[in-house]
């Protein structure tokens, strides 16, 4: 592995995330399975569960952060699912090599069990190396990856408009010629060229080479002149096209150990618990939790926490003082500004087909276009970002903003209506109007606002991002 991780890009290779000395592998956990090993656990068969669930934590918190740091609103719920099943097989392949480098060491020369403490220093090497050196080439390179696949479905979405995508300059200050030929010749070709299928930032490990979706004229003619640099094993697929930040050449999955298929195909269908106090706790969601799913509802509470801890690390929201339900059973969702809580009707929430027919019912009654919920699988997406609007409205002192906006957006001009196109909920007051708009911006509706309040979003995104 440290021949393949060798080969990153030269031009962006002295990169580390800023993130890189925060990540730590659960020492817990890897104490655990030295001693599931030791104790005779089937390294062939089985997959460790403490080494698997924690390298899976680490893959979905750097998938978390990639996605973030994207400009392209990554509410995309079945893209999310993609994203971490792929992590899940992957961190199984990866766990089970490492069980297996790791057994295969418990032997000594004359054929005996190594006493314990023999074997922990024999094998401290292989876990440095697991733990800590690939493992923070791996969590940098996923960041990257899915920063690199987000930014993708948004070319291809404004492809019409801007057709093209320019190789970007590197920041790197030792910049080689992996690389810097393309972004040198200012190389610019359309977004369904083929050569993004066989070249493309993030095919080398750690690369911070970029792409730039634009309008100016394709440089065709330049794709003859280059000496294609290759993918390397991992990294030769499109995250973007199939959801793998690493893809199956990689010598985890392509060189695994015998066994190792049935092993992940067992571990993956073993779904494990949810833990969501905790993972309110690790990712600063909330200081507690005040509701407890049903068993039934645990799918559904789980993708509401993953989509809060994407968004709140993507617009620098301070943590809530708890998860609860709202005071109201037929609110779907609320905040409250008082005590600052958030609160989600699992109940409500869980049955989406229900709650999306009572809307077209309501749209029809009250003539409207359309909502700001596209679709059945929006409606988790679209009501976290509507509490969130909420509070970023707050936390961004836009309250005059908004108002000056809503009554502009109000207004019927030439035959537009911007207020009453996202819904009757809209027209209510600014503060539904903001709240609205902010669900509708991030979600895949986004291209049927109008000016006025698409323009009030912005200046929320260019507030967030000087935080």
């Amino acid at each position: 592995m440290d021949n393949l991780y060798g080969e990153r890009c030269g031009v962006c290779g002295g990169f580390h995330n800023q993130l890189e000395q925060g990540i730590e592998f659960s020492k817990e956990a890897l104490t655990q399975m030295l001693r599931d090993i030791y104790n005779g656990m089937n390294v062939r068969d089985d997959i460790q569960r403490d080494a698997f669930e924690e390298t899976l934590r680490l893959f979905n918190e750097a998938t978390v952060e990639g996605l973030s740091a994207s400009s392209y609103p990554t509410g995309d719920e079945l893209f999310l699912e993609q994203l971490r099943t792929n992590n899940e097989v992957f961190s199984a392949f990866r766990t089970h090599r490492m069980q297996n480098d790791l057994a295969a060491q418990l032997i000594d020369k004359d054929g005996k069990l190594k006493p314990f403490e023999q074997w922990l220093d024999d094998v401290q090497n292989i876990t440095d190396h697991y733990v800590v050196r690939w493992l923070r080439t791996e969590y940098d390179t996923a960041i990257l990856r899915a920063h690199q696949a987000a930014d993708w479905k948004h070319f291809e979405e404004y492809k019409d408009v801007l057709p093209n995508l320019r190789w970007m300059p590197t920041t790197s200050p030792d910049p080689d010629i992996a690389h810097k030929q393309y972004w040198e010749a200012k190389l610019t070709l359309p977004v369904n060229h083929s050569f993004w299928t066989r070249h493309r930032p993030g095919d080398r490990w750690n690369c911070k080479c970029s792409l730039e979706a634009t309008d100016e004229p394709a440089t065709t003619g330049a794709v003859g002149d280059f000496k294609p640099v290759p993918s390397v094993p991992g990294l030769d697929n499109n995250p973007a096209d199939d959801g793998k930040l690493f893809s199956d050449s990689h010598p985890y999955i392509k060189e695994a150990y015998p066994g190792a298929k049935k092993a992940v195909e067992k571990a993956v269908a073993k779904k494990t618990k949810f833990d969501y106090k905790q993972f309110v706790l690790d990712n600063n969601i909330a200081q507690k939790v005040e509701i407890t799913p049903k068993k039934s509802e645990e799918e559904v509470f789980q993708k509401i926490l993953n989509q809060l801890n994407l968004r709140m690390k993507e617009f620098n929201i301070p943590p809530f003082s708890e998860i609860g339900a709202p005071r109201s059973k037929k609110a779907l969702a609320s905040w409250d500004d008082s005590d600052n809580s958030l609160n989600f009707n699992l109940s409500l929430l869980n049955n989406p087909k229900k709650v999306w027919n009572k809307l077209e019912e309501f749209r029809t009654k009250k003539g409207m276009k359309y909502n700001t919920i596209s679709s059945v699988e929006d409606l988790v997406r679209d009501v976290v970002d509507h509490e969130l609007g909420h509070k970023l409205l707050s936390l961004y002192h836009m309250r005059m903003d908004a108002i000056d906006t809503f009554g502009k957006a109000g207004v019927t001009i030439d035959g537009r209506n911007e207020v009453s196109e996202m819904g009757y909920y809209s027209s209510l007051e600014e503060h539904e109007y903001f709240a609205e708009a902010f669900a509708m911006y991030m979600g895949p509706e986004r291209d049927k606002m109008g000016p006025l309040t698409r323009g009030m979003i912005e200046r929320l995104i260019a507030k967030a991002k000087k935080k």
